[in-house]
């Protein structure tokens, strides 16, 4: 029996060095290192004060619905704009990666806890008023949040999975992206 073959088609990234595949490929050529101190919290209290953080990415470069952008946590919009580089990358329009046989691996490390963080600070705020958690606290704490608002945003109809299998997460999501496509089950992945 031989093997489908699979090709890379699209590549998107969202890094510490770079908002783009391009930029980051060039920073890692140039030994560039993403880190530098903390911007996302007050770290004055804590004995480490560095951090390789994402910087300087919105969705706005992507003329994503500003409505839609809000609904997601910080991980996701970075999932969506690599989304959205690789499949413009890959040739394909949206409308064909939703009327293809489609379906999205994403491989997550950590990645839900601001959704708690921001659910649990407005609940406990004494002067907030709130006797719930915030409707969008739970959604915004799971790991496949990002790859359902992947989906959600292109029309994907078929499988989405998220692998959360530490260090190894991309490299596995690859990997079976690559066995769905192999076995038929789709035609077109974003991993």
């Amino acid at each position: 029996m031989s093997k489908r073959r699979v090709v890379i088609t699209g590549l998107g990234a969202v890094s510490s060095v770079g908002n783009t595949a391009e930029e980051t490929w060039q920073a890692v050529k140039a030994g560039k290192s993403g880190a530098s101190h903390i911007t996302l919290f007050d770290a004055a209290d804590f004995p480490v004060q560095i951090a390789a953080e994402v910087k300087d990415f919105s969705l706005d470069a992507y003329n994503v619905n500003h409505k839609l952008s809000r609904k997601m946590s910080r991980f996701a919009k970075f999932l969506l704009g690599a989304g959205i580089q690789a499949v413009n990358d890959s040739g394909l329009s949206a409308e064909t990666v939703a009327s293809r046989k489609t379906g999205i691996v994403t491989g997550i490390g950590i990645g839900l806890s601001d959704g708690l963080d921001a659910g649990y600070k407005k609940y406990l705020d004494p002067n907030a008023g709130v006797s719930r958690l915030p409707p969008l606290t739970a959604p915004l704490s799971l790991n496949n949040e990002a790859s359902a608002n992947v989906s959600m945003y292109f029309g994907i109809k078929g499988p989405s999975w998220t692998i959360s299998t530490a260090c190894a997460s991309g490299s596995d999501a690859i990997g079976l992206g690559m066995d769905m496509i192999r076995s038929g089950r789709i035609d077109v992945c974003l991993a």
